[in-house]
């Protein structure tokens, strides 16, 4: 599979300004590795950290003095489409809800804390010209 992963970098180091000036992710001398995956990988990790037995978009691991955002561009791309999106506006997505995990914020928690998150998600988005 031919993954184009230019951008990447720039969308991370953006978002991470944004989310640091927010005060939102405070660690620092934090690094950030992403890894993109094919969908038999993702549906492997999701299994195996989640158990859920299918390839997701996105998860985020966070080792205390670094974290890692694992995403699958199969996944990625069948999201885009459904939701009428270009491939890069959701990979950018997929790589700030992964900072946004790593901050500490999940869409798995109280509606109020859900809803902060996907409202600090969108805010970040537009900031980096995606609407």
């Amino acid at each position: 599979m031919k993954v184009d992963i230019r951008g990447a970098g720039g969308v991370l180091s953006k978002a991470l300004t944004r989310l640091k000036k927010r005060r939102i992710f405070k660690k620092k001398n934090y690094p950030i590795t992403v890894v993109f995956v094919s969908g038999e990988e993702s549906r492997k990790l999701n299994k195996a950290h989640r158990q859920k037995n299918k390839p997701t978009n996105v998860l985020s691991f966070d080792y205390e003095a670094s974290g890692e955002l694992i995403l699958c561009p199969e996944v990625i791309r069948k999201e885009a489409k459904k939701a009428g999106n270009s491939v890069k506006k959701q990979t950018a997505w997929m790589i700030v809800h992964g900072l946004v995990h790593l901050s500490g914020l999940h869409h798995d928690q109280s509606g109020k804390k859900a809803e902060k998150a996907e409202k600090l998600e969108e805010s970040v988005l537009a900031s980096l010209g995606f609407k």
